[in-house]
């Protein structure tokens, strides 16, 4: 057992050399990412320009319902059952070095992760650090539970000896998402509101008037057709009378023979002459 004078030494020795800084980890307030609050992780911004450049940086995690929160800031996921008892370790990662620059998205796909991993840091994001038995390992940053609050907490170490710097204070409450059981999803017509009846009502009428309305246009299009065809006269060929090549050389040739036997002019009439009256 631990004894009270060794305990009173290391709060001493914590007091003396940490200092805490007002800063709360916090979500960022950014709408070009997608996805910052989850039903398994949340993102948070790293300490830029907070805690002092070339300390090791590590977060801790702990569950919203932990009161109060244990001191003991070297806590492992499976020692606290995932910060159920206490904080544990999540991440650890190099101090960024400070720039006033703020998140800018980028357009080039292979800059992207690469600005994201700067300026945030995903919580839960390791979904092999429960397999394989290597929860015992410092850090994990495992999924987190849905529909739980949980708070963060920055803290700076040595990067040689590990001693505990600078530390932030703890975050606000952040609550995850909570997923929803796909076997309570209701998708019987009956638990519809009745706004949604009465507008797939209003929908089904609305494309039955215009398939009627289709359906008269085409029957009266093809009436009219109909109408056209019968009042249009029909045109017919035909020849009166075929020329017979013999009868016209016959008849051409009586027609010269007569003409040629006709008397002239003066032998063909004759004059009557007048009787003198007494």
């Amino acid at each position: 057992m631990m004894k009270p004078s060794f305990i009173l030494f290391s709060l001493l020795v914590h007091n003396a050399f940490c200092r805490i800084l007002q800063f709360e980890p916090e979500m960022p307030s950014v709408s070009t990412i997608d996805g910052l609050r989850t039903a398994r992780t949340v993102t948070l911004s790293k300490p830029l320009c907070v805690l002092p450049t070339g300390h090791m940086i590590e977060l801790l995690v702990v569950q919203g319902n932990v009161t109060p929160i244990a001191t003991n800031l070297d806590g492992t996921y499976q020692a606290t059952k995932g910060g159920a008892t206490g904080p544990y370790r999540a991440a650890r990662f190099a101090n960024p070095e400070c720039t006033s620059s703020s998140f800018t998205p980028s357009t080039d796909p292979t800059k992207i992760q690469t600005l994201i991993d700067r300026y945030f840091i995903r919580v839960g994001s390791d979904t092999q650090c429960l397999s394989g038995g290597t929860a015992q390992s410092v850090p994990c940053n495992a999924p987190l539970n849905e529909n739980v609050n949980y708070r963060f907490k920055y803290v700076a170490r040595d990067p040689i000896t590990f001693i505990l710097r600078d530390e932030t204070v703890w975050s606000k409450p952040i609550t995850l998402l909570q997923v929803q059981d796909p076997a309570r999803i209701i998708t019987w017509p009956g638990a519809r509101t009745g706004g949604m009846v009465v507008l797939t009502t209003l929908l089904v009428i609305i494309l039955f008037l215009l398939l009627c309305a289709f359906v008269a246009f085409l029957w009266r299009t093809n009436r009219f057709a109909e109408k056209s065809s019968l009042l249009r006269p029909t045109e017919s060929q035909y020849r009166t009378h075929q020329k017979n090549p013999v009868f016209v050389e016959d008849t051409y040739a009586e027609v010269t023979e007569n003409q040629g036997a006709q008397p002239e002019e003066q032998q063909r009439y004759s004059t009557a002459t007048p009787t003198p009256s007494v």
